[in-house]
């Protein structure tokens, strides 16, 4: 067995406490093969899962000389904050009627001072489940992790193609008058949106966010 496998701590791409080790990563090819896998159903996991697999696969993926080209996972992997973080925050903020939840989701913005971004989720993924903001994951809001982490900044292919399909999420995002803007004016409406916009509309384009 190649005992670069064998030493490595990312030769499984989903290692839980308590459970057997899960997707051996032997060779390069088996690399490449979780990378689709993850695209293909990273939503079949729960969003802590979803971390652990991209987190792993990335860096096997460094250690095998695998390059990699997949936003989701590389969103997942979790090293930086999302620029967007603070527009996560405000539309969970919306969807509860309490106002003990609403000024902890504003209180907890301040925890990106003290804490790395993976340490953020976990806390970020506790309050949505005590406010009942859990269950709109992957409809309405981005879960924890989506939400938290950033993504390098790519440029999205056809923006009138992802307004037309995925109009409802970009408008809970932005209101629908912005969205018809999008529509209507393409690219350079696009490129004339702030950092932070441009990164929520990469999330929702790689379906990080859906």
């Amino acid at each position: 067995m190649d005992t670069a496998f064998c030493d490595s701590p990312h030769m499984y791409a989903l290692v839980k406490e308590g459970q057997d080790p899960r997707y051996g990563m032997p060779t390069p090819e088996y690399v490449e093969e979780a990378i689709r896998y993850f695209e293909k159903h990273a939503k079949k996991f729960v969003p802590e899962d979803r971390h652990i697999f991209a987190h792993n696969v990335l860096h096997r993926a460094a250690e095998m000389g695998v390059a990699v080209n997949s936003p989701i996972l590389e969103k997942y992997a979790g090293t930086t904050y999302n620029r967007a973080l603070d527009a996560h925050l405000s539309l969970r903020k919306s969807l509860t009627n309490s106002p003990t939840y609403k000024l902890a989701y504003e209180k907890i913005a301040a925890q990106r001072n003290e804490l790395n971004p993976k340490e953020f989720a976990e806390n970020l993924m506790v309050l949505d489940k005590h406010a009942g903001v859990d269950k709109y994951y992957d409809t309405k809001v981005a879960d924890a992790y989506a939400a938290t982490f950033g993504v390098q900044k790519k440029a999205v292919d056809n923006i009138v193609e992802l307004v037309k399909d995925k109009r409802p999420v970009l408008e809970s995002y932005f209101g629908k008058a912005m969205v018809d803007g999008l529509e209507k004016e393409g690219t350079a409406a696009y490129e004339a949106l702030p950092d932070d916009a441009k990164e929520i509309i990469q999330s929702i384009s790689t379906g990080a966010i859906s």
